[in-house]
């Protein structure tokens, strides 16, 4: 299947939104707490702080054939790979690692030697699929709940 990568608009917002929300609340339940997962679905809820971001942030998504949503990703201009996101129903399909491509082309369009990212424990498989090397494992605090967040790295080449 053939998915199409664009920068994202504002006007992909809701759609962005809805499919981290969906997506979260579809993440592996053995790995994290039911409030956990309301709490970290609930950044969603936010519209004006998701136009922040893809005003600040340098955002793609990948469409199905239908033109619908079905990834996103963000990449910060210090080289964080902030979201990574493929749709419950369209994992596995190499969505990810497509964005993830994409990503590494607009890191080497802005010169940045070196991706890191603050990923969660169901995505950290992935991440060191693709070369990224765990660091270290911090706590991250939500309004009151705490998360494993591990700090992953990868060099894209020698600078």
């Amino acid at each position: 299947m053939k998915h199409i990568i664009r920068k994202a608009s504002l006007a992909d917002v809701e759609a962005i939104r809805n499919l981290f929300y969906e997506t979260v609340l579809a993440v592996d339940k053995t790995q994290y707490t039911q409030v956990q997962l309301q709490k970290w679905a609930a950044v969603y809820a936010d519209e004006n702080k998701w136009q922040q971001k893809l005003l600040n942030d340098y955002y793609l998504v990948a469409t199905n054939n239908t033109n619908k949503i079905i990834g996103f990703c963000s990449l910060k201009n210090n080289g964080c790979i902030d979201m990574l996101y493929t749709h419950p129903t369209h994992q596995n399909q190499g969505v990810a690692q497509t964005l993830l491509y994409a990503i590494y082309d607009v890191a080497d369009e802005k010169h940045i030697t070196k991706l890191y990212t603050n990923t969660s424990l169901a995505a950290t498989p992935f991440f060191e699929k693709y070369g990224f090397i765990v660091q270290h494992v911090a706590d991250k605090n939500l309004d009151g709940v705490c998360f494993a967040q591990i700090v992953m790295d990868k060099r894209l080449w020698l600078a």
